[in-house]
């Protein structure tokens, strides 16, 4: 070996190293996985009741039973009824409302309304 090699070896820089591609391939398949789909442009409100009137009526009861029909809070209605707050009951209380059974008189506020000729039949 001469000099010249030794030094040609020396300022030759190490090849660097590649990522693996498999990170490439997973943003590709994800947008391929999209491309023939519809993707969800946003959450609307449904027309209808996902409840029957019987489950619908389940809130308004135990409004009357425990609170005297008075206003109260989303959470204590479901303490009322002997459930946990959480999604199920939300949708629970907004069958009622859809109903016409309950009202919103501010955020996080229910309010029983009061009962026409064919609401005292079910109540």
């Amino acid at each position: 070996m001469s000099e010249e090699d030794v030094a040609e070896a020396v300022t030759e820089a190490p090849a660097k190293k590649r990522r693996p591609e498999k990170n490439k391939k997973k943003g590709a398949k994800a947008r391929r996985s999209l491309k023939g789909k519809k993707q969800a442009v946003g959450s609307t409100t449904a027309k209808f009741p996902r409840h029957s009137v019987d489950k619908a009526l389940r809130i308004p009861r135990a409004i009357i039973d425990q609170n005297a029909g008075h206003d109260c809070t989303d959470a204590e209605s479901a303490t009322f009824v002997g459930v946990g707050f959480n999604g199920p009951f939300k949708v629970e209380v907004s069958s009622s409302i859809k109903y016409g059974f309950l009202s919103r008189p501010g955020a996080g506020r229910i309010q029983r309304r009061p009962r026409p000729d064919r609401h005292r039949m079910l109540v």
